[in-house]
């Protein structure tokens, strides 16, 4: 992680495949990762957060570990108004199709929300993503036939102000 080679400051659980957030909350700036793999190689569902402006790294409590049907390690993450919307991702067998909300300003144990019916058209990892306008772009990605990762060729938008979000 780059924060820990710049700053010696390691975060609480060594992760790789993961994608940095910056994010306010209650003490300020932090940059948010969601998932990833830990030094095994195993899925990691916890949320961790390095502080810029005091040095300072945490991990958030339980409550607020990722809990999707598959894990968001290799998913798309955007941030659009001081939110992470996070979709797909990938645990080695399955790609996800899920779509959810972080919002690191909520109560403890309540700051991811599902999008119910905004799962993608199908479960991808590895997708880009961009926040235009106020909207997510999902970019690109790959689905696993079984045997590899097959990589597909759409754009697909989330529109987060609708009253029913869908990509």
């Amino acid at each position: 992680a780059v924060a820990a080679s710049t700053t010696k400051r390691p975060l609480p659980v060594p992760i790789s495949n993961y994608t940095v957030n910056v994010l306010t909350d209650s003490t300020g700036t932090g940059l948010y990762t969601f998932c990833g793999r830990n030094a095994a190689g195993g899925q990691n569902l916890s949320v961790q957060v390095y502080y810029p402006a005091s040095n300072t790294v945490t991990q958030l409590p339980a409550a607020d570990n990722y809990s999707g049907a598959v894990t968001c390690t290799s998913a798309l993450n955007v941030v659009v108004g001081n939110k992470v919307y996070l979709a797909g991702g990938f645990d080695g067998t399955n790609t996800n199709v899920q779509t959810w909300v972080f919002d690191p300003m909520a109560a403890s144990g309540s700051r991811w929300t599902r999008l119910t019916g905004a799962d993608l058209t199908q479960g991808l990892a590895y997708i880009m993503g961009a926040a235009v306008d106020g909207k997510v772009y999902a970019v690109g990605g790959a689905w696993f036939d079984g045997a590899s990762l097959v990589n597909v060729t759409t754009v697909q938008v989330l529109d987060p102000a609708a009253g029913t979000p869908t990509w």
